[in-house]
């Protein structure tokens, strides 16, 4: 699938001390490594991205209502 950069950088800031450490190591590694590690850890990497784009409406409709 691939994930966005700014997903995993969101969840290397705020995850827990393993999430934020993954986080870390899928922005590191090469696209193969990259790929096993979104694969192994899918369902954590999904609950980042969705909260991402939770994230990113919430600042869409803030900035609509200014």
């Amino acid at each position: 699938m691939g994930y966005s950069k700014q997903a995993v950088l969101m969840m290397f800031r705020e995850g827990s001390g393993f999430t934020s450490r993954l986080a870390d190591l899928w922005l590191v590694a090469d696209t193969k490594h990259r790929s096993q590690i979104e694969n192994a850890f899918r369902d954590l990497f999904d609950q980042w991205e969705d909260r991402y784009e939770r994230h990113l409406e919430i600042m869409v409709e803030a900035e609509a209502n200014r």
